[in-house]
């Protein structure tokens, strides 16, 4: 039976950047379960999403090498003549309790960037001040990986605390499936192993499916996924996740026609249909392979207005249990939505500013208009 409840688990409720690429200012952007990214090109929305990339890098130890091949004043708003540091914050919250986790980056010559201060705040609700922890690093690799239950560093207390913020970390995840050439990973062979959850390119995806269709009780969930590929691609029947003979470990990401028993390849599959395959395996999976926050950037490239309508059921199903963050330039795809969960994105005074939308504000015009709309009209904002 598919589980549709939603999960007592911690929530990113607030994020805040300072010197970060287009972020000048102090930024604080209030997340919900389910969050919309619109803005004009240029305005600061990738670089919004290039935060998770670097924080997902970071969460994998993995910092140094994500600043080494951009170099350090990539990161930095207008280069280290004018920033010298970046400043972080993100806070999550449970029924019991507020938690922040907080990171300073400075710069260092020859463009690296290093760890000044990671510190961690918690403050049980009805509390008036927090308890703040300094996280030990060694400058380049964040510290609260180092944390587990045994450290004596820290007491019980701190310790419980670092575990379950870094636990709630490591599961946030940006994925950008935009590469579905004829050489992507995506459609390539991939090892059966490879298959604990979703890579950012999806680039094991067969791996991923077959888990789902050979694991008893995932199997509702692989059902699901192919009944919602079948509403795009009509004749579609099924996955045959198989490879060749001398490799039997590696498969591809092949399949078959209704009308038909010939095994075809993932390189006859279109660019778009590849896309809402990956989204959909993404987003309909099993809870315990999701993230705890997902980050897409256009889900919607590639796709048919059919397929975008589609994609929003599929979103919100998923915000159900789990936090979604995508950022779109889709008019069809943002109508899908209420104003609630749209954030605006613009850059006023060359920074970025981000906004959410006032539904009881906008209740005038919603009466009147569709969302795409009002922004084409400008009322929303995020237009050049």
């Amino acid at each position: 039976m598919i589980e549709n409840e939603i999960i007592d688990m911690p929530r990113i409720t607030k994020i805040s950047l300072t010197g970060f690429k287009s972020f000048k200012n102090k930024n604080e952007i209030q997340l919900h379960n389910l969050n919309v990214v619109i803005g004009a090109n240029g305005a600061g929305k990738s670089n919004l999403l290039s935060f998770f990339q670097l924080l997902g890098n970071a969460l994998t130890s993995n910092l140094q090498g994500h600043i080494m091949r951009y170099g350090g004043e990539h990161f930095l708003y207008n280069g280290r003549k004018n920033t010298d540091r970046i400043k972080c914050e993100i806070e999550m919250a449970t029924k019991n309790a507020i938690d922040i986790y907080a990171l300073d980056l400075s710069f260092q010559a020859p463009g690296r960037l290093f760890i000044s201060r990671e510190y961690l705040e918690y403050r049980k609700k009805g509390e008036p001040k927090p308890f703040t922890i300094e996280i030990e690093n060694n400058g380049y690799e964040l510290g609260i990986l180092n944390v587990n239950d045994k450290d004596k560093n820290y007491t019980p207390a701190i310790r419980a605390v670092a575990v379950a913020i870094k636990n709630m970390l490591q599961k946030i995840r940006a994925f950008q499936f935009h590469d579905t050439t004829d050489t992507a990973r995506i459609r390539g062979g991939i090892s059966k192993a490879d298959c604990q959850y979703l890579k950012a390119n999806g680039g094991n995806l067969a791996a991923v499916l077959n888990m789902l269709k050979t694991t008893e009780a995932y199997v509702p969930y692989y059902k699901r996924i192919v009944k919602y590929v079948q509403k795009i691609l009509p004749y579609f029947e099924d996955f045959e996740l198989t490879g060749y003979p001398e490799n039997p470990n590696e498969i591809y990401l092949n399949w078959k026609k209704q009308t038909s028993e010939y095994i075809l390849t993932p390189n006859q599959l279109s660019d778009g249909t590849i896309r809402f395959i990956a989204l959909a395996t993404l987003l309909l999976a099993p809870r315990e392979i999701q993230p705890s926050v997902v980050v897409i950037d256009e889900p919607e490239l590639g796709l048919h207005p059919m397929a975008i309508h589609i994609l929003s059921s599929m979103i919100k199903q998923a915000a159900e249990n789990i936090q979604i963050i995508i950022a779109t330039q889709s008019p069809t795809l943002l109508d899908m939505f209420d104003a609630k969960n749209i954030l605006v994105v613009e850059a006023p005074r060359d920074s970025t500013t981000v906004k959410r939308l006032d539904d009881k504000m906008l209740a005038e015009w919603l009466d009147q208009y569709t969302l795409s709309e009002l922004w084409d009209k400008n009322v929303l904002g995020g237009q050049p």
